[in-house]
C-alpha cells in the first residue's frame, strides 16, 4: 500500500485499526513493525490523540545501536588484519574513534603518511591487539587497552550509554569465549564470525501479548512472535533495507524483512512512502516488494485476488529449510555454482552469480542483474 508519508500512514493505521476492532480483531492481535525506533513516534502520537491503547516494544541489537557497530569492525580487524574495509570504517567514522577524513585513513591503512600513521594511537592498537591478548582478561582490561574513554565521544549526553554498551557487549563475548572453552583469539574470531553476533539483545523493553493493546515493533523485536494481522510500514530503500556498507549487512536486512512476512498469521500488509520524511530514505516501494512476484500480491487498485498468506509462509520457511547454503564447502564448489544456468519465462536464460538460502541473483544477458525469493523464483535450471 502506497501512502504519502508518515504523518498520512499513521492516520490510515489508526482508521483501519478501528474498523478491524469493530470486525471482532483483538487489539492484541494486531502488530505495526518498522525498521528503525524513531519510526514509532509519529504513530505514538496519533494512536494516543485516537484513543487507540498501544505497546512499544523496543529491543535493540548490535546493528540498531552506532557504538556497537563500530566496535565490531574493530574487533573484525584485530582478528583479520587483511580486512582493511573494516579499519577504514573505524578510522573514517564521524561519531567515534579517531574521526579521520577518508583521504587520510586510507594514508593510515596503507602506510602512506608516517606522520599521520604515527599519530594514529588507534590503529596501532589495532595492529597490535594479537600481540597483546596476554594482558587482556575481562571486559574492563579490553576497555582500557582501546582507551575507549578518548574514543566514545567523551563531551557528548550519549557517553554513558555508550560505554555501558561496549561494556556490555565486551561482557558478552567474554562469556562466550569461557562457554565455548576456546583461546581467546580464536573465540573473539569464533564469536564475529557466527550468526548469534547480530541477534544479541542489548536492550529490551518486552511487551505484555495478553494485554489488550496494538503493538508497535521493530522488526528485530519481531523475531518469535505472531499476531493474526501484520503491518510492516515503510519498505522503502533507506529503510528496508537501510543503507549497508558490505554483503555481510545486506543479508541481515533481507532476513529481517522475511522474518516479519513470516510473523503474520492471517493477514499482511506491507506500505512504502511517496514522501518519506526520512533522511536518505528515496520515495516509492524497495525492491525487496519486487521480489515477492505480483500473483502474490494484492495492488491498492488490484484485482481482489486472494493471497495465500499460510502458503507463502510456508514457502518461505521451506526455502529456509532445504535451500543451498550461501558459503559452499571449497573454491571450486563455488566457482561451479557460479556457472548454473537457469531459465526464467520472462527474462529468458541467465546465468546464478550467487544464492544463499533465501535469495538468488542471475543475471541475464538482455536484463542485467536480478535478484529474486528463491521460493518464488520462477527459475528452471538448464
Amino acid at each position: 500500500k502506497n501512502h504519502y508519508n508518515p504523518f498520512n500512514e499513521a492516520c490510515y493505521l489508526a482508521d483501519k485499526i478501528r474498523e478491524l476492532q469493530a470486525e471482532g480483531v483483538p487489539l492484541k492481535e494486531i502488530a505495526v513493525f518498522y525498521r528503525l525506533q524513531s519510526q514509532s513516534e509519529v504513530m505514538e502520537k496519533v494512536f494516543g490523540e485516537n484513543g487507540i491503547p498501544y505497546e512499544v516494544s523496543m529491543k535493540k541489537t548490535i546493528q540498531d545501536i552506532p557504538v556497537l557497530k563500530w566496535m565490531v569492525k574493530l574487533l573484525r580487524f584485530c582478528v583479520n588484519p587483511e580486512d582493511i574495509l573494516s579499519a577504514f570504517y573505524v578510522l573514517n567514522d564521524r561519531d567515534y574513534g579517531e574521526r579521520l577524513s577518508k583521504k587520510q585513513a586510507w594514508k593510515v591503512i596503507k602506510h602512506q603518511d608516517s606522520d599521520l600513521l604515527c599519530k594514529s594511537k588507534l590503529y596501532a592498537s589495532m595492529k597490535g591487539f594479537a600481540d597483546q591478548i596476554n594482558k587482556i582478561h575481562n571486559p574492563e582490561d579490553l576497555y582500557r587497552y582501546f582507551e575507549m574513554d578518548e574514543y566514545l565521544m567523551p563531551t557528548s549526553s550519549s557517553f554513558s550509554e555508550d560505554k555501558k554498551y561496549v561494556l556490555d557487549l565486551a561482557d558478552i563475548l567474554f562469556t562466550y569465549i569461557r562457554e565455548k572453552q576456546m583461546p581467546f583469539m580464536e573465540g573473539l574470531m569464533d564469536y564475529l564470525n557466527s550468526s548469534a553476533l547480530y541477534g544479541v539483545n542489548i536492550l529490551q523493553k518486552d511487551i505484555r501479548s495478553e494485554t489488550e493493546s496494538v503493538k508497535l515493533m521493530t522488526l528485530h523485536a519481531s523475531k518469535g512472535l505472531e499476531f493474526s494481522h501484520v503491518f510492516i510500514t515503510g519498505v522503502n530503500y533507506g529503510l528496508i533495507p537501510l543503507h549497508t556498507k558490505d554483503f555481510e549487512e545486506e543479508d541481515e536486512e533481507r532476513r529481517l524483512f522475511f522474518v516479519g512476512i513470516t510473523r503474520a498469521k492471517d493477514y499482511l500488509e506491507l506500505s512504502y512512502y511517496t514522501n518519506p520524511d526520512y533522511y536518505r530514505v528515496i520515495p516509492g516501494a524497495s525492491r525487496y516488494i519486487q521480489m515477492i512476484p505480483t500473483h502474490l500480491i494484492r495492488q491498492d487498485a488490484g484485482e481482489k485476488t486472494e493471497v495465500n498468506l499460510q502458503e507463502l509462509k510456508r514457502q518461505i520457511q521451506q526455502a529456509k529449510k532445504e535451500g543451498m547454503p550461501a558459503s559452499l564447502s571449497n573454491k571450486e564448489s563455488e566457482e561451479q555454482k557460479a556457472q548454473d544456468m537457469v531459465s526464467h519465462k520472462k527474462y529468458g536464460i541467465g546465468k546464478i552469480l550467487k544464492e544463499d538460502d533465501l535469495i538468488i541473483e542471475v543475471e541475464f544477458e538482455n536484463y542485467g542483474v536480478k535478484e529474486f525469493m528463491k521460493a518464488f523464483s520462477e527459475l528452471e535450471s538448464l
